[in-house]
């Protein structure tokens, strides 16, 4: 016996909506580069121009994140999240609750 799929419109919405992923993984692009820029600047010489300019790019990929955020949090809270594909056994359901309210708190 194989397992049938239910339709589309029948299955839970089991994705982010498309705002929630482009913000995703614009916040990883911005966060990435942010890292990898202040990374490179702990190798160059202080006080030479050109750490001084990707300081200032490495400052302004910072904010960008701050204003994503501030954007993403009320998109999160306002649109939920969507359901798993299957659901979570008692062990997991309990880490995963925990885990988000630990992370919550701190």
């Amino acid at each position: 016996m194989s397992a049938t799929l239910a339709p589309e419109e029948d299955a839970p919405n089991t994705r982010y909506r498309p705002s929630q992923r482009i913000l995703h993984w614009l916040m990883a692009i911005v966060i990435i580069s942010a890292l990898a820029i202040g990374l490179y600047c702990s190798y160059l010489v202080p006080g030479t121009p050109l750490r001084q300019a990707l300081l200032d790019i490495h400052k302004s990929l910072g904010m960008t994140a701050l204003f994503l955020i501030a954007i993403r949090l009320p998109l999160r809270l306002s649109l939920g999240e969507p359901a798993y594909r299957q659901p979570l056994d008692g062990f997991n359901h309990y880490a995963a609750r925990t885990a988000r309210i630990s992370c919550s708190t701190h």
